[in-house]
């Protein structure tokens, strides 16, 4: 008991858990000179893996490392306790990168746009840190939100984006939302900077190389799709690249279906229809009625859905037809939805259409590429 006391009093004194304890079995000698160097372990090696039963538990203030070895699973379990307690998240950090771009009448590039004075300015407008990007022509915004809370994540990126929105119209410029990371704040752990996030793009491997250098073999309406496939990749928010994603789905695989009737059935339903007097002295109105009977587009066998997902379902031979169709469905249906009222709060579902899409459009990307050297 007085161990777990003592333990509590390190805790209440400012010592943190610096890992999970993690018992000696696990520990190889390559491993542990991992963990030696990252925790600057001060136990001999020899010491700590002669302990296969026992765990390791690592804790520190802000001038002192304590280091033990022990098998006492209350003192185990109060650590536990403890690492969870200081990894809680209690908060988030938002960064929003923009990029500033001409507007209609003047263009002006973003390497000769500077946002120096502009960034001081917004802070009257934002309650968060706004300061300028590395490159010229970007800034950050960095919110903070308490406490963590996914919709309050969304709501805030919603409102900066709509706030920009609404920016442009008044200086007449672009303001393009690059990209932005959310942070979790935990609760006695620091967080990371983050605007120190980046990622190290690949290198270009042979094969994709060969598959550049056969792009001759692209014709016009696959190049379509690899401008709305790029466009769908420079868009930050996930409804505005499922927008791309399916104008490009429409342009390739929508197609006019068969007329619901056949011409004697249309021909049948016109003779009664002349027959109808307010209809029989009204001909504008009944060519009209004529005319939309007629239509395809109005009266089709097929919804414009079910020749999408019927072509996606003879590209992609091994999905099933009805799931292509449920997708497709949902993605024409939240797509419909965003354009109408402007807004969207099912993100994940959306985030999973756009990869469905973005593979439907690799695929057929692919099979024309393919074809064009079978030719």
């Amino acid at each position: 008991m007085a161990d777990i006391r003592k333990f509590k009093g390190y805790f209440k004194n400012g010592y943190k858990v610096l890992r999970k304890p993690i018992i000696i079995s696990d520990i190889d000698e390559k491993s542990f000179e991992i963990i030696k160097k990252v925790y600057n372990i001060r136990l001999d090696k020899e010491d700590i893996l002669s302990n296969s039963d026992k765990y390791l538990i690592l804790i520190r203030n802000t001038t002192d490392q304590k280091e033990f070895l022990t098998n006492d699973q209350d003192i185990i379990k109060i650590v536990n306790e403890q690492y969870k307690y200081q990894f809680e998240k209690v908060g988030v950090k938002i960064r929003l990168n923009y990029l500033i771009l001409g507007g209609i009448k003047c263009h002006y590039p973003p390497n000769h746009i500077q946002v120096d004075k502009f960034v001081k300015c917004l802070n009257h407008i934002i309650s968060g840190k706004i300061y300028k990007g590395e490159y010229p022509g970007t800034f950050n915004v960095v919110l903070s939100i308490n406490p963590f809370n996914h919709f309050m994540i969304q709501k805030s990126i919603k409102e900066t984006a709509d706030l920009f929105n609404y920016i442009s119209t008044v200086k007449r410029m672009g303001f393009q939302l690059l990209y932005y990371t959310v942070t979790p704040v935990r609760r006695l752990v620091p967080a990371p900077e983050v605007s120190k996030t980046e990622w190290m793009i690949p290198t270009l491997d042979e094969n994709e190389i060969n598959k550049i250098n056969r792009k001759e073999y692209l014709k016009e309406e696959v190049l379509i799709v690899c401008k709305k496939l790029n466009q769908a990749y420079i868009e930050a928010e996930p409804i505005d690249k499922l927008v791309m994603l399916w104008s490009a789905i429409e342009k390739i695989f929508s197609s006019s279906s068969e007329n619901l009737l056949y011409v004697s059935e249309i021909d049948s339903i016109f003779r009664f229809a002349k027959n109808i007097g307010t209809l029989k002295n009204d001909g504008k109105r009944l060519n009209k009625f004529k005319s939309l009977i007629g239509d395809k587009e109005v009266f089709h066998k097929e919804s414009r859905n079910d020749v999408i997902s019927k072509k996606i379902q003879n590209l992609l031979k091994n999905e099933k037809y009805y799931e292509i169709k449920k997708k497709i469905r949902k993605a024409s249906s939240l797509r419909g939805k965003y354009l109408h009222n402007l807004k969207n709060n099912e993100i994940i579902e959306i985030r999973e259409l756009n990869i469905f899409l973005e593979n439907v459009l690799q695929n057929y990307i692919e099979t024309r590429i393919e074809g064009g050297l079978k030719g």
